[in-house]
């Protein structure tokens, strides 16, 4: 009787040692998805994040591009402005 009490004790600590494995087993199956989706997630946002860094940089030198041609038409306006008045004056001492 007591060989069948030890036997049994044996066979429900047996049955309890593979359900807490079982248990173990499934919770690092699901942290090994975890991990896999936040790899991927951090694949996506690095990919994303360099794409919008690219077409930042390319807005920007479009930016850049825009001040440069404001500049350079400021500068001719500029000048021909002066050459108008240059005429102007000129025109005004031969008058006189």
């Amino acid at each position: 009787m007591i060989k069948k009490q030890i036997s049994n004790l044996l066979k429900d600590n047996k049955t309890k040692d593979k359900s807490i494995d079982d248990k173990i087993d499934n919770l690092l199956n699901q942290v090994k998805r975890i991990r896999q989706d936040i790899v991927e997630i951090n694949k996506k946002a690095e990919k994303r994040t360099s794409e919008l860094e690219v077409r930042f940089n390319n807005s920007i030198s479009k930016i850049e591009k825009h001040f440069d041609d404001l500049d350079r038409a400021e500068k001719e306006f500029d000048n021909e402005i002066d050459k108008i008045i240059l005429e102007q004056a000129e025109d005004l001492a031969e008058e006189e």
